[in-house]
């Protein structure tokens, strides 16, 4: 008998073990399913996620060509950038945003040797530093390359239509290299102790980027609104054009050089920090400022006031009954 019941709990026990091993691998065999599907499942919500993504990416390329058809840009032949004129003209951008650059800052630099702080005499001297200097390089440059020395001032030309992305592209590069050369010069110029920063941009104390950000795009707006009123317009003064745009850098320093330092320009906040090694923590202020102001003014003085006139027909053009 208790050999009988032994055997027989052998038997129940031995059945026991099969039933949990069996019942084991059909868990182990129910979790690698769940785990290749669910694997599945995340590379087929990777592969979503890629698709996605590449479709918004299309359809941002597809907006953006069309944002540029309607505005007219063109990206221009690539024959003419082995054109000699092309590389005259960015050698002019170049060689104007230099001395730019070496005289604006120089303006800055020579005026805090006579004394380090923010008067209203050092003000109107980097002011008229700046406006004077634009002016004659301006004109110098102007029947060469067109005067751009500012890459806001060739991205409103580009928002205009009246430069393709090739030319703009040769420009801003021949301005940026220029705003660095020049002020590699100045700070060659320039003794070890005098140096400083070069003159570069950086938001005054307790001017928030928001606000800086808001002070350029109304000062490259102003400036873009004279160029285009005095110099794009065939009804602006022309010749003198230089004179005004000139005027229009000195005010808008006057107004500005508390708040931002007055830039208006990228490549004459770049250069002197590039040199210098002195970054603004809101640098992007100089870049994005500038130029939404410059293609916002830009866009306004096309599609207001440059698009053609319908003239009325005169008594002699009417029809006769």
């Amino acid at each position: 008998m208790e050999f009988g019941r032994s055997n027989k709990n052998s038997y129940v026990q031995l059945e026991l073990h099969d039933y949990k091993n069996s019942s084991t691998k059909q868990d182990l065999h129910a979790a690698e399913s769940s785990a290749i599907g669910h694997s599945t499942m995340q590379q087929e919500g990777d592969h979503g996620q890629a698709a996605a993504s590449i479709q918004n990416m299309v359809e941002g390329a597809v907006k953006l060509v069309s944002m540029l058809n309607f505005m007219k840009v063109e990206l221009g032949d690539h024959k003419t950038l082995r054109s000699k004129e092309q590389w005259r003209a960015a050698f002019a951008e170049f060689l104007g945003t230099l001395l730019f650059v070496y005289l604006g800052c120089g303006s800055v630099v020579a005026s805090g040797m006579l004394g380090p702080d923010m008067t209203s005499m050092r003000l109107v001297a980097i002011a008229l530093g700046h406006g004077l200097a634009i002016a004659f390089l301006a004109g110098a440059t102007g029947a060469i390359s067109g005067g751009h020395l500012n890459p806001a001032v060739t991205v409103a030309f580009v928002v205009a239509g009246k430069e393709t992305l090739l030319r703009a592209g040769l420009y801003v590069s021949a301005q940026l290299f220029g705003a660095v050369i020049g002020a590699a010069m100045l700070k060659w110029s320039t003794p070890a102790n005098w140096v400083g920063s070069l003159g570069s941009h950086d938001l005054s104390h307790g001017v928030f980027p928001s606000q800086g950000f808001m002070m350029e795009f109304m000062l490259t707006f102003v400036l873009i609104f004279v160029i285009f009123g005095v110099a794009v317009d065939r009804r602006g003064p022309g010749v003198i054009a230089p004179l005004p745009i000139g005027f229009a850098v000195l005010v808008d320093h006057l107004v500005g050089v508390p708040y931002t330092g007055a830039s208006m320009n990228p490549a004459r906040s770049f250069g002197p920090s590039l040199v210098s090694g002195v970054w603004s923590g809101s640098h992007w202020v100089y870049w994005f400022g500038p130029c939404l102001g410059a293609s916002c003014a830009s866009a306004l003085y096309r599609y207001i006031f440059l698009e053609a006139v319908q003239a009325l027909p005169t008594e002699s053009a009417r029809p006769q009954p």
